[in-house]
């Protein structure tokens, strides 16, 4: 989806609008010739608007939506805007899911929300980014190199983020997923530092599962350093798993384990095991942060960092 968004624009759909909405010949054929005219982009352009409803193409004749047609006879650029925004944003889409994936990296900072994506989420995302932008659902910042909602669309995006609230069944049966996908990729990782210390055998049997018997140890898996291994030495090093989105390698750090990271400092890794888009993992694209205390949780240049949950407890008296 993201190559379909690259080769959609607001300006081509405006065209192609224009263009229906000033003739009763809608073949396809006669709408095709008449758009390549002025734009580029048909086959996909109109591929965009069967994919969210809009129109239908049956025995080379297009067929429009009555609420699109309607609008048609409007003829006004914002509203057009509005329509999509809405479209995309709000209603139900095949495009949906993809969309929720990148809007996910946005988060509330002084009543605005706003995103500062790493440069090969910017690559990912770039169609769908420069056509929410177009859209002006989106702003850039240039100075601070961040993206925001714009507020002209910030009700909007209110009531996006009332629509993706999980229900209570939705929420545990996420949860059991993703406890079931993180020991899933601790075992993954398990593989990996076999293979990697395949050369030392008396190491690799040594490897640990800590947290299957101790939950609270604040890592995942106990290996050694492999350039220590290679010079004769004997160095353990203490290993956090996260199962993370192949679009931003978002995850989630408790407090036990950032402690245990500022501990074990040096000796101390994040391994961020990305999954593709067939749900499985890529461990070509596997992310290993040595010292990640340092390294991610005071490095505020490349990580944002965002405070979803906070714990209270009354004062002993």
């Amino acid at each position: 989806m993201t190559l379909h968004f690259e080769k959609i624009s607001l300006k081509q759909i405006i065209i192609f609008s224009e263009i229906i909405s000033t003739t009763s010949l809608l073949e396809k054929e006669f709408i095709q010739k008449r758009y390549l005219k002025a734009a580029s982009n048909f086959t996909e352009t109109a591929d965009f608007l069967q994919k969210i409803g809009l129109i239908a193409i049956k025995k080379d004749k297009l067929i429009l939506n009555p609420k699109y047609k309607s609008l048609l006879k409007i003829k006004k650029t914002f509203r057009l805007q509005d329509f999509f925004v809405n479209k995309l944003i709000i209603e139900k889409t095949i495009y949906s899911d993809y969309i929720n994936e990148y809007l996910s990296q946005f988060s509330s900072v002084n009543e605005k929300y706003e995103c500062k994506p790493p440069i090969a989420q910017r690559l990912k995302y770039s169609g769908l980014r420069n056509f929410l932008m177009e859209l002006e659902f989106l702003t850039f910042d240039f100075t601070k190199k961040k993206y925001f909602i714009s507020e002209k669309y910030s009700n909007v995006f209110s009531r996006y983020k009332k629509t993706i609230k999980l229900s209570q069944n939705d929420f545990l049966k996420n949860l059991q997923n993703k406890e079931e996908l993180g020991r899933a990729a601790e075992l993954q990782i398990i593989k990996f530092e076999k293979e990697k210390l395949s050369h030392f055998p008396l190491l690799s049997k040594k490897i640990e599962h800590t947290a299957i018997a101790d939950v609270m140890a604040g890592y995942d898996i106990k290996s050694f350093d492999l350039q220590a291994a290679q010079n004769g030495d004997k160095i353990s090093i203490f290993i956090e798993v996260k199962a993370v989105s192949q679009l931003n390698y978002k995850f989630y750090w408790t407090r036990n384990e950032i402690e245990k990271a500022a501990l074990y400092s040096k000796n101390y890794y994040l391994y961020l095991v990305p999954i593709n888009d067939k749900g499985l993992f890529d461990l070509t694209a596997l992310r290993i942060i040595k010292d990640p205390y340092a390294s991610t949780y005071k490095n505020n240049s490349e990580w944002l960092k965002t405070e979803e949950l906070l714990s209270f407890s009354l004062y002993a008296r």
